[in-house]
């Protein structure tokens, strides 16, 4: 059936979508580090199933069957809105610069807050 398959791979978008919610409010709330990490390799696991699924990366912008231009992904990008991010690379052509607080949601990261850099003293 056709219409089947899109629907489940909407269902892990959203699942992935729904955990990388959950990892942000653990990390905000300051849950236990197990809890934390249980979360993030749930979210891990769940990517790596949309990648073999879709073929593509998860894309927190980008539903299934609201596909991005194929044309203009990776380093070489010039759509506006699109920043390109990898361990090693860091590029946008907005004139604004990067859009950190998207990156935020997209990679499901926090802040670095007065409050994460005590934690952070402390530690060192």
């Amino acid at each position: 059936m056709p219409n089947s398959e899109p629907a489940s791979l909407l269902e892990l978008f959203n699942s992935i979508a729904t955990q990388g919610e959950l990892v942000r409010s653990l990390k905000a709330g300051n849950a236990s580090k197990d809890e934390i990490d249980s979360a993030v390799k749930m979210l891990v696991s769940l990517k790596m199933s949309y990648k073999a699924a879709a073929g593509e990366d998860y894309k927190a912008d980008c539903p299934p069957g609201n596909p991005a231009p194929t044309s203009n992904h990776g380093p070489d990008a010039t759509e506006a809105e699109e920043d390109f991010v990898d361990p090693w690379t860091v590029q946008t052509s907005s004139a604004k610069g990067i859009d950190y607080d998207k990156l935020i949601v997209r990679f499901g990261s926090s802040k670095i807050d007065k409050e994460l850099i005590n934690r952070i003293e402390r530690a060192t």
